[in-house]
């Protein structure tokens, strides 16, 4: 087991990344896709939460069981986790708030089922991983088979409601279809909420849209137009054709039934297909985009296609972040000498979040870290405002962007937008 789980105290895995870190890791774009295969079969039977016992006050016994790729394609990425799970046990420690004594376990080696029985071995408080979709599933159902808590930190949250015992921490399609609803539902503008969704026919394009048709009010209005489209397609004709309506005035004029458009993708894909929009007579339509839209990029090579676009993103990638996201870039900027990106922050955040649980439990209103997370109150953190669902997600409120004269924006309530 010595060369498959490395047990390192806090300290120790702070300076190992502090004295590795000559060695540069290619850079990460925050909007990177993560690729998952799809789980059938998932049965979401709530277990009830077994009884938890006081744990011992020793800080040596938390033992945070991180369970993420150590080698193989997703390391770099792992890099930036446990730098973010490194800055944020040397921050809580530099407070003398709460210690973690940390057991990493290689995900591209060991299975679930042998990594997390070798965590109950060796007494681990909390599991954190994996970061790799594909393995969250039997991930979950090891952690239940071992009465161990674990917050996932792949963007499935559907997960969460398999038992009281899993928890769930990335931002996930589901999570952004549920903001972009609920925003374009208190807009003003009534016209607006006639909607159409265009999406990849992929697993994050069929996420987003089943999480976004339920995310409407009842009694509100829903999407009235949804179109697919190959994830690997240049030529979007085919889709937009299908957002049309008939017209009986003129059938060779395209008519369309709404005003709004939003489409769930990322930006190589949305910006190949935004200039055909306007061939299609959409370029009128309020476009919103996902999280994985608002790239940096598009200030530079964007035209006007996307002009009045609005998309939503976590508050670190806000053009003008508010301070939470502004002290963690800059905390991680001069520990690190790059930028931060989505993977850091989440492990800097998912370490704070559980140290609001152990003050919790330290206050005697919990009797362990499942319990103590099921009563956090909302937190304002680096990432956002988090609020845990009743399914054990922690959902982010995310914020509007708007792309206006070729520069991205912070996009205020009180803001006027119209489309083109």
């Amino acid at each position: 087991m010595a060369g498959t789980i490395r047990r390192l105290t806090a300290l120790g895995f702070i300076l190992l990344f502090l004295i590795t870190f000559a060695y540069r890791a290619e850079a990460l774009n925050a909007g990177c896709e993560m690729v998952r295969v799809r789980e059938t079969g998932l049965q979401t039977k709530k277990e009830p939460l077994p009884p938890l016992l006081p744990l011992p006050d020793n800080d040596q016994s938390w033992a945070l069981g991180i369970f993420m790729p150590l080698s193989g394609e997703y390391v770099a990425i792992a890099q930036r986790w446990q730098q973010g799970f490194a800055l944020g046990i040397s921050r809580a420690a530099a407070g003398r708030s709460f210690k973690w004594h940390l057991l990493l376990t290689d995900s591209a080696e060991i299975s679930p089922e042998i990594a997390l029985k070798h965590f109950k071995d060796d007494h681990a408080t909390i599991i954190l991983g994996p970061i790799q979709s594909k393995l969250a599933q039997p991930t979950a159902l090891a952690a239940l088979q071992n009465d161990l808590p674990l917050i996932l930190l792949a963007p499935q949250p559907e997960l969460a409601e398999l038992g009281e015992m899993i928890f769930q921490h990335f931002l996930s399609a589901a999570n952004q279809a549920r903001e972009i609803a609920r925003f374009i539902e208190q807009r003003e503008e009534k016209e607006e909420k006639k909607v159409a969704l265009l999406h990849p026919d992929n697993d994050f394009g069929l996420d987003f849209a089943k999480a976004f048709l339920k995310a409407w009010p009842e009694g509100t209005s829903t999407p009235t137009k949804i179109s697919t489209y190959d994830p690997a397609a240049t030529d979007f004709s085919l889709a937009l054709t299908a957002l049309q309506a008939p017209n009986p005035a003129d059938p060779e004029v395209p008519e369309y039934i709404f005003t709004t458009l939003v489409i769930a993708d990322f930006y190589p894909r949305l910006r190949l297909l935004a200039p055909q929009l306007s061939f299609h007579n959409l370029d009128q339509c309020q476009l919103y985009g996902t999280r994985g839209g608002n790239d940096s990029r598009l200030e530079s090579e964007a035209g006007s296609s996307l002009e009045g676009a609005i998309f939503f993103d976590l508050d670190l990638n806000l053009p003008k972040p508010p301070p939470e996201a502004d002290n963690y870039r800059v905390l991680y900027l001069k520990t690190y000498g790059e930028e931060p990106s989505i993977y850091d922050a989440y492990a800097y955040d998912t370490i704070t979040i559980l140290n609001q649980a152990r003050a919790i439990i330290s206050c005697g209103q919990a009797a362990g870290l499942a319990q103590a997370l099921r009563r956090l109150p909302p937190l304002q953190l680096a990432t956002g405002a988090t609020t845990l669902s009743a399914s054990g997600e922690f959902a982010k409120r995310l914020s509007p962007i708007i792309f206006r004269n070729r520069v991205r924006h912070n996009l205020q309530s009180n803001d006027g937008v119209s489309g083109h």
